[in-house]
């Protein structure tokens, strides 16, 4: 009766209409949460089929700060705060600047952050920043921010070169890189105008929104998508090498985030694995290639196994090693073969041996570091040599096993050839490492 009762009271809140109107008002905003990632996401990856990374990475920077990416707590106020402190030392240096090429005594108005709103032509007409700045090569869906001004990434790498019949409006050469600044600053005060209302947004309203979104499976799903293609896609891009935007650090952040999205995914593993060893951590790239096989070797069972240990799970498949191997997919040979070589370089040859000399029996042209090959096979050589002379004194034994003083031989001469054998593999690893 009291259970009922329960219910009952459940069900008279839950039609009261002020709540109805909350809950549907959070529905809304949860639903209205996806569109912008969506939208910025396919955007950008437009403009990665069409070869222009710049345009992505502009795309990407934006939905890194949305409600949804900010969530995974990857963007931080110090990001924030040093993007403030850039923005107010680039002013200062460009209103250093202005006052050198012009030689005036131009008064500006000051926005209380060190920049400078409008610039003043030499008849003393207010031309402002976004009038001095160079076209901009944008396509029509090009993303602005909250304030509609164009993003700082739109502006600083892909501006347009003037047409050939286009006047200069009597600008030297000189003045045109201040020109510049001052429509960057122009732009990045845009966006940090922009952080400043998206930050406006209770925390309370946020924290509901979220939680609905995780209550509802269709929502939850869409949110998990959008975050691991969006941290996946913005770190190949950062990965670049010796390109403007490259940032190895934050794009192994990024795919470390990815990696917890989709713990199956081994695609997600090997790009981690090599971002790792491009920033030089050998114990997170050895990591990333275990994984990154095991999700190949047991992809039924990965969650139950993960928590396990790598030698653990190895023992439990040397029975059928070979056979699983078969059945590996490209991205799965890439961590086979790098796991091998981080063990290798490590100095694991143990382990080294344990994964390749079952595959070699089977593929023997399998593409693998020459170093690595030429220790293996001469470590096959060596145990084959050995095994062949056990077997000889097995032979000798059986043979003269009657005579009292050959009983005592074949251990000894065994004995002997394993002392060989483990120094001579030995003298092996060393000649190699």
């Amino acid at each position: 009766m009291e259970l009922a009762s329960k219910h009952r009271t459940t069900f008279v809140s839950l039609n009261e209409p002020e709540e109805v109107d909350a809950l549907a008002d959070v529905a809304a905003q949860a639903r209205a949460a996806l569109d912008p990632l969506v939208e910025l996401y396919q955007q950008a990856l437009a403009h990665q089929q069409q070869q222009q990374p710049a345009r992505a990475v502009a795309c990407y920077e934006q939905a890194m700060d949305s409600l949804l990416m900010r969530q995974l707590g990857l963007h931080t106020e110090q990001s924030d705060a040093d993007s403030d402190a850039s923005t107010s030392t680039s002013g200062s240096e460009e209103t250093e600047d202005d006052d050198e090429d012009d030689g005036d005594d131009d008064e500006d108005d000051d926005d209380g952050d060190g920049n400078s709103d409008s610039s003043m032509n030499k008849d003393g007409q207010d031309t402002g920043d976004a009038a001095n700045a160079p076209p901009l090569a944008v396509s029509d869906t090009a993303q602005t921010s909250n304030t509609g001004a164009p993003m700082e990434h739109d502006i600083v790498m892909q501006e347009a070169a003037p047409d050939a019949g286009e006047e200069s409006d009597g600008e030297s050469p000189a003045a045109r890189p201040s020109t510049s600044r001052r429509s960057s600053m122009a732009s990045q005060r845009s966006v940090a105008s922009g952080r400043q209302k998206q930050k406006k947004m209770s925390a309370a309203t946020e924290q509901a929104i979220m939680a609905f979104i995780e209550n509802t499976k269709e929502l939850r799903r869409m949110r998990d998508q959008l975050q691991f293609l969006v941290l996946t896609n913005f770190a190949r891009l950062l990965a670049m090498p010796s390109v403007a935007w490259t940032d190895l650090p934050r794009a192994l952040t990024y795919t470390s985030k990815a990696v917890t999205l989709d713990a199956a995914n081994t695609a997600v593993w090997c790009q981690l694995a090599r971002m790792a060893r491009q920033c030089s951590k050998p114990s997170l790239m050895l990591h990333a290639y275990e994984q990154g096989l095991l999700t190949r070797m047991l992809p039924a069972s990965y969650d139950a196994h993960r928590a396990h240990s790598w030698p653990s799970m190895l023992e439990s498949l040397a029975d059928t090693w070979p056979e699983r191997v078969a059945t590996l997919s490209p991205y799965g040979w890439e961590c086979l073969l790098g796991l091998c070589q981080a063990l290798f370089e490590r100095g694991d040859i143990h382990r080294c041996q344990q994964l390749m000399a079952p595959i070699l029996d089977v593929y023997p042209d399998v593409q693998i570091d020459a170093q690595l090959r030429g220790y293996i096979d001469r470590a096959r050589a060596i145990r084959r040599e050995a095994e062949k002379q056990l077997c000889q004194l097995d032979a000798t034994w059986m043979v003269g096993r009657s005579s009292a003083s050959m009983e005592s031989q074949p251990e000894t001469t065994g004995n002997a050839v394993l002392r060989v054998f483990v120094m001579t593999t030995n003298d092996s690893i060393q000649s190699v490492l």
